[in-house]
């Protein structure tokens, strides 16, 4: 079993800064404003993303392929009818993965 701790303090009404060990992270943390930086879903879709680049490398590696550079899209759509039934909560793109120069070792 592991822990995680993050913690998470309000420096003004735009911004909050997410501390984790020695690395900070500065969050936008007024709603629909584009200029005060990542917004609560732009965080989660990052983290979704690095998920699953972190698995891709796994398996890159386990196979023993040489990931030349991959890059993933992912894009969210808010719906602003909270009443109304949501049958996909969010779509994931993956735009490009490249594999071109895979080497095997």
């Amino acid at each position: 079993m592991q822990t995680y701790t993050v913690q998470v303090e309000r420096q003004d009404s735009q911004h909050a800064l997410a501390l984790v060990r020695t690395f900070t992270l500065e969050l936008g943390a007024k709603r629909a404003d584009p200029q005060a930086g990542f917004n609560l879903v732009e965080t989660l879709l990052s983290s979704f993303g690095t998920c699953l680049l972190t698995g891709l490398q796994f398996v890159a590696e386990s196979s023993k392929i040489v990931i030349a550079s991959v890059w993933i899209q992912l894009e969210a759509t808010r719906l602003f009818v909270p009443s109304a039934r949501i049958k996909q909560l969010f779509g994931v793109l993956i735009v490009l993965v490249t594999l071109y120069k895979i080497f095997h070792s």
